[in-house]
């Protein structure tokens, strides 16, 4: 396990931006979610956008006394062109200027998991579909990986709802 005691974790996403805060003792999600402010458009009102932005993941860095930031790194697949990248990008670049930000490829953290069992991260998002989304499990697993906890313990807290 690393040092880290509390972890914030993000699966970055233009429409969706998952985050998940993890207690590395407890091995317990404190908190997940979507980032609601994000940076969608450089043309209107950009530092309204980013101001809001930034409230929003200061005040998750204040209340949880964050130790670590982590994040996927965005790759934009098929559709995405342009602005989205840009936007993700930018949203990074922003998260990055408050801690220090570890960025992670999807398929470090993805092989991490799948060693113990390669249907088990579809296994998961069909399980509590509707109590979480797609993004949202992503944003725990990120920070499980980042802080080297054991991928059956945040899985089994993940299928039973281990969020306090």
């Amino acid at each position: 396990m690393s040092d880290n005691k509390r972890v914030l974790s993000f699966d970055p996403g233009i429409k969706n931006f998952g985050y998940a805060v993890l207690d590395v003792e407890s091995i317990k999600t404190l908190e997940v979610g979507k980032i609601q402010n994000r940076v969608e458009d450089f043309k209107d009102s950009l530092i309204l956008q980013v101001q809001s932005f930034s409230n929003e993941i200061t005040d998750i860095i204040d209340k949880y006394s964050i130790d670590a930031i982590v994040a996927e790194r965005f790759v934009p697949r098929g559709h995405l062109k342009g602005t989205s990248t840009e936007n993700v990008s930018f949203m990074l670049g922003i998260i990055a200027t408050m801690r220090p930000l570890t960025l992670i490829l999807a398929s470090q953290w993805k092989n991490w998991l799948n060693r113990k069992n390669k249907e088990l991260l579809d296994t998961l998002y069909v399980t509590v579909k509707g109590q979480l989304e797609t993004h949202e499990i992503d944003a725990i697993l990120i920070g499980a990986y980042h802080a080297r906890v054991d991928s059956k313990v945040i899985v089994n807290n993940i299928l039973n709802r281990g969020t306090t």
